[in-house]
């Protein structure tokens, strides 16, 4: 929906939208020194499943700002919830390569430290 609809002397009509990018569904990607926003505006005379009048692309174009990382490569942005286990099951073998070898390992110890 349009955040302001006016009615022109010619008979036309002017649509304003004044939302956030993030309310509209907006795909976000990053090419090189910029930030784009991506999307589709459709006119939809009759409900769907009728087909759309008219589609609009939309592309946002933002430099990209000095030092500014994706969210998904900041592992300590977020919060990451859930619930249930991890099993893991792993086979070392000695120095020489042939046995396979024990070695107790506790939780949050670094491999190869003394346990």
């Amino acid at each position: 929906m349009p955040s302001r609809f006016n009615v022109l002397p010619s008979g036309e009509g002017k649509a304003e939208f004044n939302y956030k990018l993030a309310d509209c569904n907006f795909k976000r990607l990053v090419k090189g020194k910029y930030l784009l926003s991506k999307n589709e505006l459709t006119f939809r005379p009759r409900r769907r499943p009728s087909p759309a009048a008219y589609v609009y692309p939309i592309e946002c174009v933002y430099p990209r700002p000095k030092g500014w990382v994706p969210p998904f490569l900041n592992p300590g942005l977020g919060v990451a919830e859930g619930r249930g286990g991890l099993k893991f099951h792993m086979l070392l073998l000695n120095e020489k390569i042939t046995a396979q070898e024990s070695l107790p390992l506790s939780k949050g110890k670094l491999m190869g430290t003394p346990g």
